[in-house]
């Protein structure tokens, strides 16, 4: 039988183990990645879901407060007019690695424009070195991985 001391210490270590609130994430360090964008093929509206760039990686965010989904993490960010090229680890495919990701930014919209594999081979227009059902499949996952990360700029309010 537990003593009343007992059964506080046992009540006050449980009630340790739930649920913690998630560190705030910090901001992209690139301006023009900052605050939260909506995966418009994935999410309705921001109010519900929205993904934060943040200086390690690409989240999801939800409002309901579950934890946060990585999407990949991020090494390194890269500007050029017009694009943003992301180092990424962690985001592969059934068969092949993706080593950076390479989006065209205007007008508050981000959009896929290639995935490089870690020796620099396209997945928008494989080499033809490699063989046609090869190429095929570079070709649709970078179709599936185009649709799934096209993002907008989410509006205030």
């Amino acid at each position: 039988m537990l003593r009343p001391l007992g059964l506080l210490a046992l009540l006050v270590t449980l009630a340790g183990c739930g649920p913690s609130e998630e560190a705030p994430l910090e901001q992209a360090p690139i301006v023009e990645l900052q605050g939260p964008w909506r995966m418009i093929n994935r999410s309705a509206d921001c109010h519900t879901s929205y993904t934060r760039f943040a200086p390690d990686g690409l989240y999801r965010v939800y409002a309901d407060k579950r934890p946060r989904k990585k999407y990949m993490a991020i090494s390194k960010f890269t500007l050029a007019p017009g694009k943003i090229r992301i180092e990424a680890t962690g985001l592969s495919t059934a068969t092949a690695d993706v080593a950076s990701i390479v989006f065209s930014l205007a007008d508050g919209k981000l959009r896929l424009v290639d995935m490089l594999g870690p020796g620099g081979a396209s997945y928008a227009t494989p080499p033809d070195r490699l063989a046609p059902a090869e190429q095929a499949y570079l070709k649709d996952v970078f179709r599936i991985a185009e649709q799934r990360f096209a993002m907008d700029r989410c509006q205030p309010g």
